[in-house]
């Protein structure tokens, strides 16, 4: 299978489930102990800090505490495989970004199967990016941006 179509492929199907209601599922779990938020990106990025804000209200509705857990490197796989790697009984969750659909098409092997090892339950949020030069930088063209 090419790159371009693995990569299609799982991103295709990570959208369509985050866009497929889950309720069933999510109204079955009832966590028994503190649960573990499993951050593949080093704390005090964005994701890092959509974690911190998204656990308060989920720990007062669930009624356990949030453990979370920084584990960057390796493009996100590190903290990833440590979540495949858990106990499957929904006690460990993986906030990750899109990220999860491109290392498919980045990486000829992966240490887990996106597909396969992983479901995901909740679309989390959006983060802008920008991107900025120094001010002294040459421009090009008539480019006044």
């Amino acid at each position: 299978m090419t790159t371009r179509r693995i990569f299609l492929r799982t991103s295709g199907a990570v959208t369509a489930a985050l866009l497929l209601p889950g309720g069933a599922k999510a109204q079955a779990w009832v966590p028994t102990q503190p649960i573990r938020l499993v951050i593949p990106y080093a704390s005090g990025g964005t994701s890092d800090i959509m974690g911190r804000i998204l656990v308060e209200p989920a720990r007062r509705r669930l009624g356990q505490p949030f453990v979370l857990d920084n584990r960057p490197g390796a493009a996100t796989q590190i903290g990833t495989t440590a979540v495949v790697q858990s106990k499957p009984d929904g006690q460990t969750l993986l906030l990750v970004a899109n990220t999860i659909a491109v290392n498919p098409s980045l990486f000829s092997k992966l240490p887990y199967d996106t597909l396969k090892d992983l479901e995901p339950i909740s679309y989390a949020g959006v983060t802008p990016h920008t991107l900025v030069v120094h001010n002294d930088l040459p421009r090009i063209g008539n480019s006044t941006a």
